[in-house]
């Protein structure tokens, strides 16, 4: 219970509290199980005690295969451990091959303080954590303006395939955003809007329902037989695609 109340305290940016939280756990767990080391070295990350932090990671990591990449690669980053963060990142990425820092800051996005958000988005960019799937970067010249996003996706059905396999999906979008979209292993619906220039997608059964936003760009090597001439990034996934006909 006081585990998961400091961890409660972390999310709320109560750092100080939730480690006097963790510390009690400990005094009353004296052979904790080995998670309980990953919530102390996230409660030590925010707290700034980096090389606790670490020492509590490593404890986890040896015990438990793979431990806790994430929170390792961010304490890592901040002691200068670069090529140590790399490691963890690169670990991240074979367990989860789309990691990227638009995800985490979806999935993390019940942090209370967004200071503290953006300490672990930019712990994690220092670390080498790509900021879209699969390293994606468009061209900002090729990245289509809102005017431009409302007449390729509103009021039209798309073809084409998802990285890193091309994994096929057809997707039909009303005028109003509501949208439907098959794919090998599921038949999703949503919503989508326009913010500013980005596109963003919500899906109840994704994310939490959090809102997922990203960019439209063109292909200049797309063709319509292979269904490429887009390209849309947000923050799970990188989907070429064209007009279905």
């Amino acid at each position: 219970a006081r585990v998961a109340l400091a961890t409660v305290l972390t999310d709320a940016g109560a750092h100080e509290e939730a480690l006097e939280e963790m510390e009690t756990a400990f005094r009353l767990s004296p052979a904790p199980p080995p998670h309980f080391y990953g919530f102390l070295g996230s409660t030590l990350f925010f707290n700034r005690l980096f090389d606790r932090a670490a020492t509590a990671l490593e404890k986890l990591r040896a015990l438990q295969s793979p431990g806790w990449p994430q929170e390792l690669a961010m304490v890592y980053a901040q002691l200068n451990r670069l090529q140590d963060a790399r490691r963890q990142v690169d670990d991240i990425l074979r367990h989860v091959s789309f990691a990227n820092l638009a995800y985490h800051k979806i999935l993390h996005a019940h942090q209370i303080r967004p200071a503290d958000l953006e300490f672990r988005i930019e712990s994690l960019r220092a670390a080498g954590l790509p900021a879209w799937p699969y390293n994606f970067k468009g061209d900002p010249a090729l990245r289509l303006d809102a005017d431009e996003v409302r007449e390729v996706i509103f009021g039209r059905a798309l073809r084409g395939g998802a990285l890193p396999d091309k994994s096929p999906f057809f997707e039909e979008i009303q005028d109003t955003g509501a949208f439907a979209r098959r794919e090998p292993s599921a038949l999703l619906t949503g919503t989508m809007r326009l913010s500013g220039d980005m596109l963003c997608q919500k899906i109840p059964a994704r994310l939490l329902g959090r809102e997922n936003c990203g960019y439209v760009y063109r292909n200049p090597k797309g063709t319509a037989a292979e269904h490429d001439g887009f390209i849309y990034v947000n923050a799970t996934a990188v989907r070429y695609f064209s007009h279905a006909r």
